[in-house]
């Protein structure tokens, strides 16, 4: 696990997500409300996003099918790629936009929401083709050689990865419990409420249970979500690089109100199982996906190969710091993150 001693962040990031030239900043906990799936890196697609998609790198694959439900409120730019999109095709709505080239074929997504107009900027060259899908009479507008252009670039929520990271690791020394079980295939995942109220700022501590498990205690078997709909569950999860198989058992509900935090993953992590909520790990390479995940990804990169991102905005409750006023001009309404001195000790720690 991680090592057991104090962290002391001074001054973490002042924005984890920012707007250039006009800095709106979002906390861990409205990220992963915000965006479905988040990468520092590449993102390789066979399947679907069902809410937004922000790639830090370039998007590949043969397709990704993106607003397929409600959106939560948020950004206008439902498909963010920083690189370059050489993806076959991308489904979408609202905007899409590339820092790079993009070969890609765009079409409207129709469905729930699917009808509103999809404006697509590219800072590089288009080659691809686009339409509106069949049965609709959505335009589709598509600008691109726009690098470079101030009001271009202004469209790129920025996301401070290393913020991301030492927040992800601040988690990980939460005082909490030792995620104990005597049937892997019958894993409960309950509410203690053993949250250390002083650990954290605006944050109702009473409503939130800290486990500490590995991956080894996910490789296989099943595991069961049984908390209220007011309670959120932190679940650190130690080890650099393995395989998550446990199946869900007795549904998904809950989903939005827990969040695995693999603070230790450096390597690949391979997802042969449904992942019933959000997903912090960002240094981790997370592949496969059998099954469909249900809540928001936050990794270094990530290969969708065999299942789906779902809608399942994180909706729990962690740990935050004073938020900063934001000017309600900006892109991203939401506060997040300033100045931040933290100093945690995790149980039973030197």
């Amino acid at each position: 696990m991680f090592p057991k001693k104090s962290f002391c962040f001074g001054a973490l990031a002042a924005a984890i997500v920012a707007a250039p030239a006009a800095s709106a900043t979002l906390s861990v906990e409205s990220l992963l409300g915000t965006y479905n799936a988040v990468t520092s890196g590449d993102f390789r697609s066979n399947q679907e996003v069902e809410g937004r998609l922000y790639v830090g790198g370039n998007l590949t694959g043969n397709a990704v099918q993106t607003g397929l439900r409600t959106l939560p409120a948020g950004p206008a730019q439902n498909v963010v790629v920083k690189g370059n999109a050489t993806i076959g095709k991308i489904s979408g709505n609202g905007q899409i936009v590339i820092g790079g080239n993009a070969t890609s074929n765009i079409e409207n997504q129709s469905g729930q929401g699917g009808s509103a107009p999809l404006d697509v900027f590219v800072g590089g060259a288009y080659t691809g083709n686009y339409n509106a899908n069949p049965g609709t009479s959505t335009a589709i507008d598509v600008q691109d050689g726009l690098a470079g252009d101030a009001g271009f670039e202004a469209r790129f929520p920025e996301v401070d990865y290393q913020a991301v990271r030492d927040y992800s690791r601040y988690l990980s020394t939460l005082t909490g419990s030792d995620f104990a079980f005597s049937d892997a295939n019958n894993r409960r995942i309950t509410a203690t409420g053993n949250a250390v109220a002083n650990e954290g700022n605006d944050w109702d501590a009473s409503n939130v249970s800290v486990y500490h498990a590995t991956l080894d205690d996910f490789v296989n078997g099943g595991y069961a979500l049984d908390f209220g709909s007011d309670q959120t569950i932190i679940m650190n999860v130690a080890g650099t690089s393995g395989t998550f198989s446990a199946n869900p058992l007795g549904g998904t509900f809950g989903a939005e109100n827990i969040l695995w935090n693999f603070y230790e993953a450096t390597g690949t992590i391979n997802v042969n199982s449904v992942i019933a909520g959000s997903v912090l790990a960002p240094w981790a390479d997370l592949r496969g996906f059998n099954g469909s995940t249900e809540g928001s990804v936050f990794a270094q990169s990530i290969t969708l190969d065999n299942g789906e991102l779902h809608l399942r905005p994180f909706e729990g409750d962690l740990p935050e710091i004073s938020a900063v006023p934001v000017p309600a001009s900006l892109p991203l309404l939401l506060a997040g993150l300033g100045g931040l001195w933290i100093s945690r000790r995790r149980m039973g720690a030197a």
